[in-house]
């Protein structure tokens, strides 16, 4: 069995009938926190409004592995070996962490459940392998978010909503991949590489083909901003520099299709010299 060692709850008797998952991946969502305390909310609330065979196993009764509460206790309610319908098909493959909200899940997550969305996703990464930075296609490994991939949100709802997903792009995973003690306040704008532009032999356009893992992150958050810039393998291209030439015209920065200190701080919503 797989079972993180600081959850406070830590088995469903029922899991049995759960088929088997080996997963690659790891998706955030958001919900209302349940109906009750850490080690009976979720158990409660999934039992309550998941109870339905239409999510592909008659009598499941949950819908995550993992519930993260504001106050940064986490239960896991679910062997992450075994499938919990919580992303349509890519659950045959993929774990999944619901975050507490009250039912207002437009509000930022707290600083202790960032810390134990970081401890989760870092003890995923070491039990399966789970690559530790953002999925690149709805089928690659790493580090989701529900509303990220439409093939596994089909009813397109907010799930964790953009001021979630912009924490989890701008503060949680680059916390992992920079191995920061401090999730929240350990990271500065200057730990960003400079990367982009159209000049194929200039420095910020080879940087960014040798850091994937920045290049994506800014693709979802120049998505998040509404600017055309999907989520998709591959390196840098003219896409890219397309949609940081408008996110730059948008935000009155020099437009040169480059995202450096200034324009890494307009996308993380921080100020430059931080």
């Amino acid at each position: 069995m797989a079972l993180h060692p600081r959850a406070i709850q830590n088995h469903v008797s029922f899991e049995r009938y759960m088929p088997a998952c080996t997963p690659r991946a790891i998706f955030l969502h958001t919900n209302g926190g349940g109906t009750g305390p850490p080690g009976v909310g979720l158990t409660n609330w999934f039992n309550q409004l998941w109870s339905n065979p239409a999510y592909g196993m008659a009598g499941q009764g949950i819908g995550s592995h993992f519930q993260v509460f504001t106050n940064g206790q986490f239960d896991q309610l679910c062997d992450t070996n075994r499938v919990v319908f919580a992303q349509f098909q890519a659950s045959q493959w993929s774990l999944a962490i619901e975050t507490q909200d009250n039912g207002n899940p437009s509000t930022p997550w707290t600083d202790p459940q960032m810390a134990a969305i970081a401890d989760i996703l870092t003890w995923a990464g070491q039990t399966h392998d789970i690559p530790l930075r953002l999925m690149g296609n709805p089928n690659d490994a790493g580090i989701g978010y529900h509303e990220q991939f439409s093939q596994w949100n089909s009813d397109s709802h907010a799930c964790p909503g953009v001021v979630r997903e912009r924490q989890l792009l701008s503060e949680i995973i680059p916390s992992l991949q920079h191995n920061s003690p401090h999730v929240t306040g350990g990271l500065k704008v200057s730990d960003f590489p400079t990367i982009g532009g159209r000049d194929k032999n200039s420095i910020p356009y080879k940087t960014a083909l040798t850091h994937q893992d920045n290049v994506q992150v800014a693709r979802a958050l120049l998505q998040l901003a509404g600017a055309f810039a999907a989520p998709r393998p591959g390196g840098w291209d003219d896409k890219d520099a397309g949609a940081v030439e408008w996110f730059q015209g948008q935000k009155k920065l020099p437009v040169d299709a480059i995202i450096g200190d200034q324009t890494w701080a307009a996308l993380l919503h921080v100020k430059a010299n931080s």
